[in-house]
């Protein structure tokens, strides 16, 4: 009988559970704690992009290399950067003193097609811009809503209605740069030979003194830089612009 009204039977009510733990921890985050760590630096790719962006005169709003995958049918994100358009300075500025809802960003419509880039590939033996460029090894130079619009490319299209005005594809080992800018850019030689010279360059180079400096180096002097030679017919296929709905051949590239 005083084993049925023992405390210790196993007929006792079970103790309360703990409370669950608060959802927002009062402690701090150790340093040496991974959500307290910085952020990996960039790839050595996304650099020399960063480095290119940042060393022309004309305005870049992002770059993306397309990379070709290990069988070579696909093209697909490599490396990237987003500089954001020329005047996302004075935009925000404006957006301080205005409701959100009253503020309109050219720039969120480029970040937001720059983002879903991400997820983007293009096959080999398509007729899309990238996969063009890649299989021709000659760049391709878009400027001005026509040319964008009647390129025969959903990337292209694409971009114009997301404020991109002009776009460029540079092949190159491995894959295609595209490059993206919210304004009217004209063809320049100078720009894809600096690429060129950016991507191929030698992992143990560093891009802001063997490209960066050197361009503008050639810009103070107003003419070409050392990256910028001319070109001959034997360094490759003819370059391929069309600007305004024209298409113009490497050797018409004046206005």
């Amino acid at each position: 009988m005083d084993e049925l009204i023992s405390p210790s039977s196993s007929c006792s009510p079970p103790h309360p559970p703990p409370p669950p733990p608060p959802f927002f921890s009062a402690h701090p985050i150790p340093v040496n704690s991974p959500e307290a760590q910085p952020p990996p630096p960039p790839s050595a790719l996304q650099y020399r992009i960063q480095c290119l962006l940042h060393s022309r005169s004309e305005w870049w709003t992002y770059a993306i290399f397309w990379r070709t995958s290990s069988d070579l049918t696909v093209l697909c994100f490599g490396d990237g950067h987003f500089r954001g358009t020329r005047d996302d300075g004075r935009k925000r500025a404006v957006a301080t003193v205005t409701a959100v809802g009253d503020v309109t960003n050219d720039s969120d419509d480029a970040e937001w097609f720059y983002v879903v880039s991400l997820t983007r590939w293009f096959s080999v033996g398509s007729a899309t811009a990238p996969a063009r460029a890649y299989a021709s090894l000659a760049p391709i130079w878009l400027a001005g809503a026509h040319a964008l619009q009647t390129c025969g490319c959903d990337r292209s299209s694409e971009a114009q209605l997301h404020g991109i005005e002009t776009l460029v594809f540079i092949p190159a080992a491995g894959g295609v740069l595209e490059l993206g800018s919210g304004d009217l850019v004209g063809e320049n030689w100078a720009l894809v030979q600096q690429a060129k010279s950016l991507l191929f360059a030698p992992d143990d180079a560093d891009p802001v003194y063997s490209v960066v400096n050197r361009a503008q180096v050639g810009n103070l002097a107003g003419g070409s830089s050392s990256v910028d030679s001319e070109h001959s017919d034997s360094e490759g296929p003819g370059l391929w612009w069309i600007v305004g709905g024209r298409r113009k051949e490497e050797g018409s590239l004046g206005a």
